[in-house]
């Protein structure tokens, strides 16, 4: 048989490798498209893979030490050591007044203020006025006999006067916050850089392009003329809630441009005037401030767009020096320490921390502003993300894609893994080199995402899309659901995700009583071995009655229904199995005994509601698990069931979906950590097989509970005593005759509901 002519060059080249070569070309003009786009919903994807190098290359580049600083720059800390020794926040402003003047007596050349004062605060005087008048004391008398004692009394006491005094006699800039909430529109603004008016600067302010506020929460107008400045103190987080940038200056609402708190700390500090000055665009017909010069001496660069800088951190929390607000109103303050210092107030103490995500962890806001400032005195500093970055990157990825396309189009998969491999690191490297030589920010990150997309191209389609993802949900809920459940999600994958969402499921935890006794009766090997009797059973009838198990925790168990597979009779298979536990559980016991084992007793708490479920955890271990308020309810009934001496509680949510069981109303009680009372049922079985000596109790007992709420309380002792008689191994009435007991020496009010609030767990 004769042979095929053998093809040329070219037909080999477009009969193998041409969709290689289409398909890399594509993934280089994506890249390109990515890098340069403004559309900012995929600005926010590709910004998460950004901010993911960012700062993993701010967190591994990080000095020992931090880098020294040429000016001190000392932050004051609102803490718990404070609010312990000077009372609970908001602090008079008479204390924060004598904060102010003993920092100004320490030395203090500059002092912001990370604190603004939007309300007045109230006079006490005037307070104490009218609770006199509310106790119905007649306060005129007392003001008549002493009236030049309380106008004296009264300016003593206004803590807005005392504070603006403080403000006006010490070097003091104080913080504006700027809000998104054109509804918020407190205080006076500080004076600002200019408005729009006078005409001269009108076109400028128009075309300038600055993080706009709409809304503002500023200082009362006798604080903020007091003070030598008044700074912007708003942060502007990036797509993922860190804080890597910084606005410099804002526009507000009313016209007028703002500069920010760190900005006025170094006019105050240096005494010479800070100028922003611009840049004129042709192409978009608009300015930026590119640069901000400090006097003659020298001249900061902008690089960031609406005249934003890049943080520069020193380090993590910590970096530069904390003292407690408390030292400094006792007189242990360093005039060492404070002499020709920058001085930033504020609070980081627990409940009152203005705390920031950072690509170094949770900052408080004012060591946030501190690096700031100190990046503005010491711009060599300062990282920057000059505007000839962006050229470079744009050619830079065309080029690189280009040839890798080329490359890995002849190539087989090893030496194409191999180059791959070498982009990438090179690529990375001369993005270090950038930053640690010459603090320059250039981000290489979308390349390192085309070398990454390019070198599995060829396996993204027949692996990781179909492989990767079985074996996936396999392992992932291998431990959690029965396998049904997980044949399912394989056959079906497009219809399951890990990630979170928020559904209505019911959730169970099921606990072993008193196990603490029982575990310090037994050797290590013999109480693993009575857990693994116990948990074998109890996972069965959870799997068997199509729940997912979340997790063991010593002796508890957590399950929950309706997820990962959806299960509209979730709360009816959760009482169900609540149910066959407690019966195994009694099972068990008897085992247990004739092996010389203790016993077992099991409280079983459920609970339907919207749970957020999905895939949880770190990069080091998850968990498909469920979390919310609902959760944490169905924990706090688990815990009841000994309180009222009964197997199961669930939930009234729970109770309303399972019609086909009869349920013993137990009580109306408001659990530890919530308000709202709820009502609790003990399930007792399918309404079918519950017998009449049950339903007679049932009726007697929702009698007994009928006179309780009614306040009957002789008629309501009597019921609860007479049922007491005839089922003695009924704990539940037993805690309402001591309810009533109690109840019977109190005065109710018209609001009493018979509720009763749980102080414990």
């Amino acid at each position: 048989m004769a042979q095929p002519p053998p093809k040329t060059f070219w037909q080999r080249i477009f009969s193998n490798i041409s969709i290689r070569i289409i398909g890399g070309l594509c993934i280089v003009f994506i890249t390109l498209y990515l890098n340069s786009t403004s559309s900012p919903h995929i600005r926010q994807i590709v910004s998460r893979f950004d901010y993911l190098v960012y700062d993993l290359m701010y967190q591994y580049t990080l000095p020992d030490e931090p880098p020294e600083l040429k000016h001190k720059i000392i932050l004051v800390n609102i803490d718990e050591k404070s609010l312990e020794a000077e009372g609970h926040w908001p602090w008079q402003r008479h204390k924060i007044s004598q904060l102010i003047r003993t920092l100004h007596s320490l030395g203090a050349r500059a002092i912001g203020v990370d604190i603004v004062f939007p309300e007045a605060e109230r006079n006490p005087l005037i307070v104490a006025q009218e609770t006199l008048s509310q106790q119905g004391i007649d306060e005129t008398a007392i003001l008549d006999t002493a009236k030049d004692s309380f106008a004296s009394m009264e300016e003593i006491l206004d803590g807005n006067r005392a504070l603006a005094a403080a403000f006006s006699d010490a070097p003091v800039v104080v913080g504006v916050l700027l809000t998104p909430d054109s509804e918020v529109r407190k205080g006076q603004f500080p004076h600002p850089i200019f408005y729009t008016t006078p005409p001269e600067h009108a076109e400028l302010l128009d075309r300038l392009t600055l993080q706009k506020a709409p809304g503002h929460s500023a200082n009362i107008d006798v604080i903020q003329d007091a003070a030598n400045y008044g700074g912007t103190v708003s942060f502007t987080p990036d797509w993922d809630g860190a804080i890597r940038r910084f606005p410099l200056y804002w526009r507000a609402a009313n016209g007028g441009v703002y500069e920010s708190l760190p900005i006025s700390l170094v006019r105050l500090y240096t005494g010479q005037p800070v100028q922003p000055n611009y840049t004129f665009y042709e192409e978009s017909q608009s300015y930026e401030i590119t640069g901000i010069d400090v006097g003659d001496d020298y001249t900061i660069p902008v690089t960031e767009t609406y005249a934003r800088q890049l943080v520069s951190f020193r380090g993590s929390q910590g970096s530069f020096p904390y003292v407690s607000a408390s030292d400094i109103l006792n007189g242990q303050g360093d005039p060492d320490t404070f002499k020709g210092a920058i001085v930033i107030i504020g609070a980081a103490a627990i409940g009152l921390a203005d705390l920031r995500p950072t690509p170094l962890g949770i900052m408080p806001g004012m060591e946030v502003l501190a690096n700031i400032t100190a990046g503005l005195l010491q711009p060599e500093l300062l990282y920057s993300s000059p505007q000839w970055v962006h050229t470079f990157e744009f050619f830079y990825i065309l080029s690189l894609g280009i040839i890798l396309v080329f490359l890995f189009a002849y190539l087989p998969p090893i030496p194409m893994s191999i180059i791959g491999i070498s982009s990438f690191n090179i690529t990375f490297f001369i993005s270090i080199y950038a930053w640690v030589f010459y603090r320059y920010s250039i981000g290489l990150n979308t390349p390192l995402l085309m070398v990454t997309s390019m070198n599995l191209y060829s396996f993204v389609v027949a692996y990781l899309t179909e492989s990767s993802q079985r074996n996936q949900i396999r392992n992932i809920f291998n431990q959690y659901v029965p396998a049904a459940h997980i044949d399912e999600m394989l056959n079906n994958p497009e219809e399951y995700t890990m990630k979170g969402e928020r559904r209505e499921l019911t959730v169970l935890f099921s606990d072993i009583r008193s196990f603490t006794s029982i575990s310090e009766k037994l050797t290590a090997e013999q109480l693993k071995n009575m857990l693994n009797r116990y948990f074998t059973p109890i996972t069965k009838i959870i799997f068997d009655n199509q729940g997912t198990i979340d997790k063991y925790v010593g002796d508890m168990v957590m399950a929950f229904w309706g997820a990962p597979v959806d299960d509209k009779e979730h709360a009816m298979h959760a009482i169900k199995s609540s149910i066959l536990m407690i019966q195994q559980s009694d099972a068990l016991s008897d085992e247990f005994i004739a092996d010389g084992l203790p016993q077992v007793r099991v409280g079983v708490g459920i609970n339907t509601g919207e749970m957020n479920v999905g895939d949880m955890g770190s990069q080091y271990r998850k968990s498909y698990t469920v979390l919310g308020d609902a959760v944490n309810l169905g924990s706090r009934l688990e815990g009841l069931t000994k309180f009222y001496g009964v197997d199961i509680l669930v939930s009234e949510q729970t109770q309303s979906y399972c019609p086909d069981y009869e349920f013993r109303f137990i009580d109306n009680v408001i659990v530890k950590g919530k308000h709202e009372a709820i009502k609790i049922y003990e399930p007792l079985g399918l309404k079918k097989e519950i017998d009449a000596i049950t339903s007679v109790e049932l009726e007697e007992y929702h009698q007994a509970y009928q006179y309780y709420l009614e306040r009957n309380w002789k008629r309501a002792m009597n019921t609860f005593r007479d049922l007491q008689r005839q089922h003695p191994d009924r704990p539940l009435y037993q805690v309402y005759q001591k309810r009533i007991a109690e109840l019977v020496k109190e005065t109710l009010d018209d609001s009493w509901d018979g509720s009763f609030e749980h102080t414990s767990k």
